[in-house]
């Protein structure tokens, strides 16, 4: 399944988005790279972005942290924690508010010789109220999730293709702007529509 991405959408009383690439870095640089929520202004695709408003922050066990997802015109300010980090193998999170309250993602690394396979799940009760919106989206957002974990895929390779076993040693953001690579996110992001 070298470089191909694949999705899956489960929509219901139980949404869950899946999806899995492979990306050719050890890995003890794929972690490096998810654990840095400033990774996240690498990522946006189309009209969605997504940032950590908080410059240089680290996942860790137990530590609340926020994330800015515009999409749109529409503007949303969640908030997790993280509840599992294992060094190159695991990290799981848990989201504490509306509309994502009780949601989790879980993204597994699985080490394959010098690459790594990289699968996320995102499993979420929507409110039922939530039930037609969460229907209305699905292809949308499975699109955004997989360009998403896509880009991670690119960044991840170009950055280690430039820095090696010192990618993201010193932030994502310094290695990408090393790599060449554009933020999709400016520092200072617009205020909503």
């Amino acid at each position: 399944m070298v470089g191909r991405i694949w999705a899956r959408v489960k929509v219901g009383p139980r949404v869950r988005l899946e999806a899995a690439t492979v990306v050719d870095a050890p890995a003890s640089i794929v972690f490096r790279f998810f654990q840095q929520l400033d990774h996240l202004r690498l990522l946006s695709a189309g009209r969605r972005r997504e940032w950590c408003p908080q410059q240089g922050a680290l996942l860790a066990v137990g530590v609340a942290q926020e994330v800015r997802i515009q999409q749109g015109r529409h503007s949303l300010l969640v908030h997790f924690k993280t509840l599992r980090l294992e060094p190159h193998r695991l990290i799981e999170d848990e989201f504490s508010s509306w509309p994502l309250k009780g949601a989790r993602r879980v993204l597994a690394l699985e080490p394959q010789g010098a690459q790594t396979r990289v699968c996320e799940s995102n499993v979420w009760d929507p409110p039922w109220y939530a039930r037609g919106m969460v229907e209305k989206h699905e292809a949308e957002q499975r699109q955004f999730f997989v360009a998403k974990l896509n880009h991670a895929k690119q960044v991840i390779e170009a950055v280690y293709s430039v820095c090696g076993a010192d990618a993201f040693l010193h932030g994502v953001l310094p290695d990408a702007v090393r790599a060449g690579l554009p933020l999709m996110v400016p520092l200072d992001p617009p205020a909503p529509a």
